[in-house]
């Protein structure tokens, strides 16, 4: 078995007085890129937006690129139609997507944050988040069937500094006539791990694994149970939503779908960097 493409991320939410530092720092097979958003506490808009350009061996770089066009925009769930509106002219999908992912970590990071954003207490935090993502994913589509809301399962101790890691990573490994796709997401909250078996021919799935390691609750990995339904498919042609649609859609869990949709955006750009070669 042989290594073809890694990609990696990793997404931290850190606290700096009244302000979060949300940065997502990536790489491939051949780039280094990171993006940096500082966003308001009190009210989540965006105060600064960067990118980081770091190059690759033989072509190291520090060039720093400001986005001032994002100053003011909520780091939300819900901004994404206006982002990409504002982003799409000034700079690559995937240097966009880090910018999403940078969104990502700061909502996971209210969770230690409600307070100040005007949440009296951890049950009206709780009921407010249950309103707000109501039927989004198997938790959230599932609140009669989970054994404990979601500040339960945080419990009393908020975090005061270093509010939220993720760390993301994606290997493609050939085997002959097969690729083979690993995918993981591992963060303060939740831990994926999955495998496909592709036809190299085709890019067609031949089997495929999935499963939650950590979760809210034990609803969550019932998500594992759409994988198997992705044999037969090629998922390098499927945009994010129909891949949403095989893996449960509101039923499924948005983190395995994520990992899956990386794995497939990761033989998408091997394929494409191989013929430009």
């Amino acid at each position: 078995m042989n290594c073809l493409w890694q990609r990696s991320w990793h997404i931290q939410v850190q606290r700096t007085g009244e302000n979060l530092v949300c940065s997502c720092h990536y790489l491939d097979s051949s780039d280094e890129t990171e993006a940096q958003l500082t966003v308001s506490i009190k009210d989540y808009s965006i105060q600064e937006a960067r990118l980081i350009k770091l190059g690759k061996p033989g072509g190291f770089s520090e060039d720093v690129v400001g986005i001032p066009e994002l100053k003011g925009i909520p780091a939300y769930t819900g901004s994404g139609p206006e982002l990409r509106k504002i982003l799409e002219p000034l700079i690559s999908p995937q240097e966009r997507e880090l910018i999403n992912q940078c969104i990502i970590g700061a909502f996971q990071a209210e969770t230690f944050v409600y307070q100040e954003r005007g949440f009296a207490s951890a049950q009206a935090y709780t009921h407010a988040g249950d309103e707000f993502l109501k039927d989004t994913c198997s938790y959230y589509s599932n609140l009669d069937r989970i054994s404990a809301p979601w500040m339960e399962y945080i419990g009393d101790s908020l975090r005061k500094e270093y509010l939220f890691d993720r760390f993301k990573n994606q290997h493609l490994l050939t085997t002959g006539d097969e690729y083979w796709l690993i995918g993981s997401l591992n963060d303060s909250f939740h831990q994926v791990s999955t495998v496909l078996q592709l036809t190299k021919s085709a890019q067609r799935v031949k089997a495929a694994w999935g499963e939650l390691l950590k979760a809210p609750d034990q609803v969550c990995r019932e998500s594992g149970n759409f994988v198997p339904s992705l044999i037969g498919l090629n998922i390098t042609q499927m945009s994010k939503k129909e891949l949403a649609h095989h893996l449960g859609a509101q039923n499924g869990c948005v983190h395995l779908i994520d990992t899956i949709f990386d794995s497939a955006e990761t033989l998408r750009l091997y394929l494409q960097n191989k013929a430009g070669a």
